[in-house]
């Protein structure tokens, strides 16, 4: 496949690969998979693909490289497609791979956690500066794969949303974690269950955005008079019956096999001390104390690297800031018990920037999809009689609302960085590692 993948190129096709629209999300994972050594033969059953397919999209990738996914992917998500009428549904049901519909009982019956493996949830990861990176990087894991692990009986049941945000997170902290204690463990050990968490974040994550829409639409129409707020049912219907149909899949997925057997191995290897880990070499550093500072600098640095793209930052641009925000959160996080108490003050100071460029990407997606629903509003009207068809107007009012929202988090962004990128938070940081 030529040169292996960035970090930035890495960390830009897996969040591909969590994303909603499964085509694109296959090729990422092709690239990934491809990236870890994997054949092409066993990439195409990953990814239920043929071979040839899979081989075709690793040429077009040396190629062209990241050129093979649309421009504004970033930006983007497909999601939104309106249910007007019966060619409009099918196209909805055709977006993802159809799933038969599940009976009532089936669904409670999952709902009450068919398949849970106990694993025990504890307050602390447990980490000492003395601990080697690989043993250190299993601590992590093994704290966070049990909180996956307790949050699956409520993501299952889908009373609240924030049960599959919190699954969610947990599952994206363990690939966080790889990569920050990658040089600790041999990738043929760690390779096969990072496909597993990439198809568990998958899973949740198609769930997780419709969500996020769901719930945003909801909170704007509810300050609507109440004869206006009839004009974005619509689109609220059309959101919830393709999160029915993704979450029919998300437990589809939860009751596989693929899925039983990858929490198997993963338990075996956060309960398996020595496993997967390569050689300590007598001439090379291998406890926190030495290595953290490092690890964490080098997020750092590449978050402060941004400085300069910043006055004329594009969306791609912003968006790929906000995944380098949340490396060295999650990097600061998973060392935090280690750190000096400045350390926390430094976290707060990131998540504030990360959470301004989450909702400008958020709203970044809902206009550019919102646009693409009004474009094609007319055509999906014309199949309807005339006394049904309804006005876009509370819909172009809502996109507007949406561009409002992005303008002032676009004004106000240089004003959220310059109080990040100050000398105290410099200052706290060095200080936090200093206890070291």
């Amino acid at each position: 496949m030529g040169d292996k993948l960035s970090d930035q190129e890495k960390s830009l096709l897996e969040e591909i690969a969590d994303g909603s629209e499964e085509l694109l999300a296959k090729r990422a994972v092709i690239i990934l998979m491809t990236d870890g050594g994997s054949s092409a033969d066993n990439i195409a059953k990953e990814v239920n693909l043929t071979p040839k397919t899979v081989q075709r999209w690793q040429k077009e990738f040396t190629q062209k490289r990241l050129e093979i996914f649309p421009e504004g992917l970033l930006a983007t998500d497909s999601v939104l497609t309106l249910v007007t009428d019966g060619k409009a549904e099918e196209k909805v049901e055709t977006t993802s791979r159809p799933v038969k519909a599940k009976k009532a009982k089936k669904e409670k019956q999952r709902g009450r956690g068919k398949a849970k493996l106990e694993y025990p949830v504890r307050d602390t990861i447990g980490l000492e500066p003395t601990d080697s990176l690989a043993e250190a990087g299993r601590k992590v894991l093994s704290f966070h794969f049990g909180r996956m692990l307790s949050h699956e009986p409520g993501t299952r049941l889908g009373n609240d949303i924030e049960a599959l945000h919190d699954m969610r997170v947990a599952t994206r902290r363990m690939r966080a974690a790889f990569r920050v204690f990658s040089s600790g463990f041999r990738q043929k050990t760690v390779k096969p269950l990072l496909v597993g968490l990439r198809a568990t974040a998958r899973a949740l994550g198609q769930v997780r955005d419709l969500d996020v829409f769901i719930d945003k639409l909801q909170q704007y129409q509810q300050f609507l008079p109440e004869n206006e707020q009839a004009g974005l049912q619509l689109l609220l219907e059309t959101w919830s019956a393709k999160r029915d149909q993704a979450r029919q899949e998300m437990l589809a997925y939860l009751d596989s096999k693929k899925y039983r057997r990858f929490k198997k191995d993963f338990l075996k290897f956060v309960t398996t001390p020595g496993l997967g880990v390569k050689p300590i070499s007598d001439d090379k550093p291998y406890q926190l104390r030495y290595l953290v500072p490092g690890l964490i600098y080098d997020r750092y640095e590449a978050v402060h690297a941004y400085e300069t793209k910043l006055e004329k930052a594009t969306p791609e641009t912003l968006h790929q800031l906000r995944i380098t925000f949340k490396q060295l959160r999650y990097a600061l996080e998973f060392f935090g018990e280690i750190l000096g108490e400045e350390g926390e003050r430094v976290i707060e100071a990131v998540k504030a920037l990360q959470d301004h460029l989450g909702e400008l990407n958020d709203a970044e997606v809902a206009s550019h999809s919102l646009r693409d629903l009004l474009a094609e509003w007319d055509h999906n009207q014309a199949y309807l009689p005339l006394t049904e068809r309804q006005s876009p107007t509370q819909l172009a009012a809502y996109l507007e609302a949406k561009l409002e929202e992005r303008q002032r988090l676009l004004e106000t962004f240089p004003l959220a960085w310059a109080r990040f990128n100050q000398p105290d938070l410099r200052r706290n940081l060095a200080l936090a590692i200093a206890a070291l």
